[in-house]
């Protein structure tokens, strides 16, 4: 435990990829130890499996994906300037991270927070799940998913850079690419992308002991796609480069496929292999989020999409208000709250 502390506290302060690549190993370590102590028993003791257990698992899980997207996130051109100023000193890397530095630092913690915040957002929303087998009363069902949603799309925000004008060549300067100024444009769109795919994220995460529960594979399946869409989740705002659009596109629309098999079909392996399933609201809502996904890439790609002007610094915020009620009544139909039913995904 305090070398866990010590290690989130090191990646908060630090930013640093080799902190966070340690406390990804960390992480991996403890849930190794776990699983072990639940399958075969480790040093003489067997662990009997548990909601608590399951839910850190799952923690764990997150915590090893988010930051090993820190680890392996490329170094900030802020960041890169810091160190030239700095000697790699945090002041000197925030100052020429932000512009204009001072009260703008705090406004922008970047991507150790966010992950810290995502890797809460995701253990919240499994715990979350578990309210289906409670009598909860609607009003804290409801409260849970607002606090729910919040948590994960604020993570999204705080992974966004400040938004960058494009670059103006100065009189008897050298002239910026065209690849340079559209990379400066696109990252509004990016974070776009990253909100639709941490509401996806969440709603699959809020359905894993549902699924869990049925057939173990179930399970496993949604929590490798909610990690994978959170991690996306938290990189495509900052660098929407063309390999990560890519796997956005083929990751999402898999998803959208499989979706589409277990409710015409069935399940095709386990109890439910036959028996296609019923298409509830939030199971719904995540499959239209993950087709916008697939387009807003495939715009991406095509240089379709990206807001310019006073639109670009406002896109944003606002489409976080437009995904926030559909987030938060399809987490409240994951659990059963009324008028929805549960066991949707």
């Amino acid at each position: 435990m305090i070398a866990a502390f010590g290690l989130a506290a090191a990646v908060l302060a630090s930013g640093s990829r080799l902190v966070a690549a340690a406390g990804a190993g960390f992480a991996l370590a403890t849930l190794g130890g776990y699983l072990l102590s639940v399958w075969t028993g480790l040093f003489g003791f067997k662990e009997i499996r548990t909601t608590a257990g399951i839910v850190a698992g799952v923690i764990e899980v997150a915590a090893f994906a988010a930051l090993a997207a820190v680890a392996a996130a490329p170094a900030a051109a802020g960041q890169q300037a810091g160190r030239a100023l700095g000697g790699g000193r945090l002041p000197a890397r925030l100052q020429a991270g932000i512009p204009g530095a001072g009260p703008a630092v705090a406004g922008r913690p970047g991507v150790p927070v966010a992950a810290l915040v995502t890797v809460l957002a995701a253990a919240g929303a499994t715990w979350y799940g578990f309210l289906a087998h409670t009598r909860s009363h609607p009003t804290v069902r409801l409260a849970g998913a607002l606090a729910l949603a919040a948590d994960g799309l604020a993570a999204v925000l705080l992974a966004t850079p400040p938004l960058q004008q494009p670059a103006v060549p100065m009189p008897g300067g050298p002239v910026p690419s065209a690849a340079a100024t559209q990379a400066e444009g696109t990252h509004p769109s990016g974070t776009l992308l990253g909100l639709l795919s941490m509401a996806a994220a969440l709603i699959h995460f809020s359905v894993i002991e549902q699924h869990w529960t049925e057939y173990w594979l179930y399970g496993a399946f949604f929590i490798a796609v909610g990690l994978a869409q959170l991690g996306w989740a938290l990189a495509i705002p900052a660098a929407p480069v063309r390999w990560l659009l890519y796997g956005g596109v083929l990751g999402n629309a898999l998803v959208v496929i499989t979706w589409i098999v277990t409710r015409t079909v069935g399940s095709l392996v386990g109890p439910a292999a036959t028996m296609p399933a019923r298409a509830g609201f939030g199971d719904l809502v995540a499959t239209a989020m993950q087709v916008l996904i697939v387009g807003g890439c495939l715009a991406l790609l095509s240089r379709r999409l990206a807001p310019t002007g006073w639109r670009a610094g406002y896109t944003p915020m606002i489409a976080a208000l437009i995904v926030m009620p559909f987030l938060v009544l399809a987490l409240y139909s994951a659990v059963g709250g009324s008028p929805f039913v549960s066991m949707v995904g």
